[in-house]
């Protein structure tokens, strides 16, 4: 009788283990995951385009062993920034997110170097003044010395 019972025990353990979702896999039924794995316009849930986010996780050029892949980490992190910084994202656990987005977040601070160009001297700070100010007609933007802005011609920042 004991052993029948710590048999069907068993049994009850490894059939709740069957059913219960892997958690590194790619749940394709999330609208959002399927738009990109289907080559769909990646815009309205990133805020960037399919060429912009290659170049992006190119930049990156991160190395997984284990876990989400580097692909899902950065799109995880990319939808955070979009989608007003909930840490609730594609259902996965909101401290797992939160690890993907502080991790992620310093992997782009540290090739920052690689995409954002200051003015050097004096003279390029007034010239890129000027531009801003002559841009928008106003002197106001003679302070203006950067943007964050895309190229409406190729949607590229």
């Amino acid at each position: 009788m004991l052993l029948m019972e710590e048999g069907e025990k068993r049994l009850r353990l490894r059939r709740r283990r069957l059913t219960r979702p892997l958690y590194c896999r790619i749940n394709l039924s999330v609208p959002v995951l399927d738009r990109f794995f289907s080559n769909g316009d990646t815009r309205q849930d990133f805020r960037l385009s399919r060429e912009s986010l290659a170049v992006l996780l190119n930049l990156l050029h991160q190395d997984r062993r284990h876990g989400w892949s580097a692909t899902i980490e950065t799109l995880v992190f990319l939808f955070w920034l979009a989608s007003g910084a909930s840490y609730r994202v594609y259902g996965m656990p909101r401290s797992t997110v939160h690890r993907i987005v502080h991790r992620v977040t310093g992997e782009v601070v540290a090739i920052r170097h690689k995409v954002i160009h200051f003015p050097k001297t004096a003279e390029d700070l007034a010239a890129v003044t000027r531009g801003f100010a002559g841009l928008a007609r106003h002197r106001a933007f003679l302070k203006a010395a950067g943007a964050i802005d895309k190229d409406p011609h190729t949607d590229r920042i």
